[in-house]
């Protein structure tokens, strides 16, 4: 549902605005920036703010462009769920996602049966993480960038986009914490050798290293990780959009030391 990305111009939908990015040889560089008016659960003002506001933008060479419509977490639910070490077939994982989803996101009544859902999870992990799209929330997407005259080339969510750079980058780190920072929340992870393996999915956006190391504390404590020590990694758009595709040498995000 969602393929990777093909290094594509990017327009990136968030909690608070939606900003269009070109392709550029030193990566992705910022070209318009559109203040959202629709709040999550308003898909039909979301698709007609962001129509008109791709309509309006004055670059007629990235009207031709394909683009990768890349969603953060407000509009793509996501979270970690537990399935343990047993075996288990995929429908199965995709059941357990749907009620999840339900329980945490919609109204009482209201099914998840419709929606688009995409699991990463490899057999004998003790967690899998996914992601869920409303159908009215695809649609929305989808129809606004039609409409303005371009080709939505991928759909996919923001976590995953970053964590791809993120691994290109920091292979070196066996274990470590992870700090998404989207426009509304920071996603707070413990990576193992590139796994998932704990997430707070809803933290607040961290505003020094003080409160970066709080995160990582409350975490750890809540997950019963004791490891002292451990590389908290830092990352934004602003800085994994920086880096090239074909540079891996480049700096990764800002690593400092857990407190925890």
């Amino acid at each position: 549902m969602w393929p990777l990305e093909r290094k594509l111009d990017v327009l990136r939908v968030g909690r608070v605005h939606a900003e269009y990015w070109s392709r550029a040889p030193d990566g992705l560089v910022l070209q318009a920036r559109h203040s959202l008016g629709a709040q999550p659960g308003e898909p039909k003002t979301l698709e007609v703010g962001l129509r008109n506001w791709l309509l309006g933008l004055e670059s007629a060479s990235s009207r031709a462009n394909p683009v990768d419509v890349v969603v953060e977490s407000a509009w793509l639910p996501i979270m970690l769920i537990e399935v343990g070490r047993s075996k288990w077939r995929g429908d199965h994982m995709e059941r357990l996602l749907r009620h999840r989803t339900t329980e945490l996101h919609l109204q009482p009544g209201a099914t998840t049966e419709d929606w688009s859902l995409q699991l990463d999870h490899r057999q004998g992990e003790p967690q899998a993480l996914g992601y869920a799209l409303a159908p009215e929330t695809q649609r929305a997407l989808v129809g606004a960038v039609l409409a303005a005259g371009r080709r939505p080339a991928s759909l996919q969510p923001a976590l995953a986009w970053a964590r791809r750079r993120f691994e290109r980058r920091e292979r070196r780190l066996r274990t470590c914490w992870w700090i998404w920072c989207e426009q509304d929340r920071a996603i707070v992870c413990r990576m193992e050798r590139g796994r998932v393996t704990a997430m707070n999915a809803g933290a607040a956006v961290p505003g020094d290293e003080a409160q970066h190391a709080r995160l990582v504390a409350i975490e750890a404590a809540r997950c019963g990780f004791t490891e002292v020590g451990e590389p908290v990694v830092l990352a934004s758009w602003e800085k994994l959009a920086a880096l090239r595709e074909e540079d891996p040498a480049r700096p990764a995000p800002r690593a400092l030391r857990a407190t925890t």
